[in-house]
């Protein structure tokens, strides 16, 4: 129980020995946090591009979207869909978050609620400070992925294995430009080719499942995803298939941990490519 207590704790002591700097990539000048948290809308989808398991990305999370709730009084209001979590759990994660929200459930109680088939819940003590951010004010968690095992099916026989009921969503290809991406970074992991390619079509059915999940599951109009850098870099994977029309277009925030960054002009890596454009609406990093 020390141990669920102390988290947090730390995790706060930690966030204040960093500073934030936000770069809006479409002027490529810098802004204060407050002023982005005053461009976010109100009502749309706001997606959080992260690197898993970096705690001061996770407290960075929380903090943002503590501020956009509370700027927007949208307490109540808010809903969070998280990579981490299968969407057909949905009602088993509404009653948790419920029940931690009034106090019935500890820290520690909570992720073994969402997560009780996963014998290292320790790593998702990370989110923690995200988490409690969505339990103070009152906001909707939502899960958003598929279950592993159906995913695991795709890479194993290709897409067209999974039965009607597993494919909830028409999934989209993927564009040539991120199947290219997806490649570079996978090549060195993936053997045959063929495997390569059921690689990518489990890459766009996550994709597609998520952004249905977002749609049919959240409650509220304001809603944040919380998803892999690369689900969302260059505004493709999830925020393309969020954007089913342009008023439906997301915000894209990446989130980039600077702070073992010796030379400032390190993050310039993350601006915009010459071939791919800019790699999201927003860099917010901390340093």
């Amino acid at each position: 129980m020390a141990f669920t207590v102390l988290i947090p704790t730390l995790f706060i002591l930690l966030s204040c020995a960093h500073r934030v700097e936000v770069r809006d990539l479409a002027t490529g000048k810098r802004i204060s946090e407050d002023r982005l948290v005053r461009r976010l809308p109100d009502r749309g989808t706001i997606v959080i591009g992260e690197y898993h398991y970096t705690p001061v990305i996770q407290e960075a999370e929380g903090r943002l979207i503590r501020k956009v709730v509370t700027e927007k009084y949208r307490e109540a209001g808010f809903s969070v869909g998280w990579e981490f979590l299968p969407y057909t759990r949905q009602p088993q994660i509404t009653e948790a978050m419920e029940r931690w929200q009034n106090g019935g459930l500890g820290n520690w109680q909570f992720l073994k609620a969402l997560f009780p088939e996963q014998k290292s819940r320790e790593q998702h003590q990370a989110y923690l400070p995200l988490l409690e951010v969505i339990r103070d004010l009152r906001g909707q968690l939502v899960g958003l992925n598929a279950p592993t095992a159906w995913k695991r099916t795709i890479t194993k026989y290709g897409l067209a294995r999974l039965s009607p009921t597993q494919r909830p969503t028409d999934v989209t290809s993927g564009t040539p430009q991120y199947r290219e991406r997806f490649e570079r970074e996978m090549k060195h992991h993936v053997r045959k080719e063929d495997s390569l390619a059921r690689y990518f079509e489990a890459q766009n059915y996550t994709d597609s499942v998520m952004a249905w999940a977002l749609r049919t599951s959240s409650h509220h109009s304001l809603r944040f995803v919380i998803t892999g850098a690369f689900h969302a870099d260059y505004n493709d994977g999830v925020a393309r298939a969020i954007a089913r029309t342009p008023d439906e277009r997301p915000v894209t925030i990446k989130m980039v941990d600077a702070t073992a960054v010796d030379d400032a002009d390190g993050v310039e890596l993350f601006d915009s490519d010459e071939k791919y454009g800019k790699i999201a609406d927003y860099l917010y990093i901390i340093r």
